[in-house]
């Protein structure tokens, strides 16, 4: 059997091996620390919420304006 692991600092913590007729499966669990990288914040983003009547209204009041197409989806 071979076994290689993607990273260096990868530790093996449990192996379960069944036989399920006549079959064998392994299930090998792994843990490894995995460094987390900052995302560098960014202040222009925007929340958008979803609105029944104009689609959506965002965080700075904006609203669409979709009326027509709305009224056009309705009736058909």
């Amino acid at each position: 059997m071979n076994c290689f692991f993607y990273q260096k600092n990868e530790k093996i913590k449990s192996v379960t091996l069944i036989n399920s007729n006549g079959n064998y499966y392994i299930s090998v669990l792994a843990k490894f620390e995995k460094k987390i990288q900052k995302v560098p914040i960014n202040d222009k983003m925007i929340g958008l919420d979803f609105s029944m009547s104009e689609l959506f209204v965002s965080s700075e009041n904006q609203r669409a304006d979709y009326s027509r197409y709305l009224r056009m989806l309705e009736k058909s």
